[in-house]
């Protein structure tokens, strides 16, 4: 709750619940084993039952952050064989760009 400000405080905080920035709130029901399950996952993250149902639902949504294009395909680099001076040895440039069936 917002009351009057304190001397010894330079900025005082207002807000309702445990967000301080204003959310829609959305009610569901879960069964009595998920609510466990919410519970415990949210207390060993050490985090609130809202937090833990937002992140599952943004990786379910597909719209959670999954990392940049290096984590995303770091799984694929060094799978291809060559040289590994391709980029940028000038040697690999001879003949680039001209027609094979002249």
């Amino acid at each position: 709750m917002c009351g009057p400000p304190k001397t010894d405080r330079v900025l005082t905080l207002c807000q309702t619940g445990n967000t301080q920035f204003p959310m829609p709130t959305v009610t569901i029901k879960l069964s009595q084993a998920e609510h466990t399950r919410l519970k415990a996952d949210a207390a060993r993250r050490r985090t609130s039952k809202s937090a833990v149902l937002r992140e599952a639902y943004a990786a379910a949504s597909g719209s959670s952050d999954k990392g940049s294009f290096y984590e995303r395909a770091k799984h694929l680099i060094g799978v291809a064989s060559g040289p590994g001076d391709l980029s940028t040895n000038p040697k690999y440039m001879t003949g680039y760009g001209k027609s094979r069936h002249s």
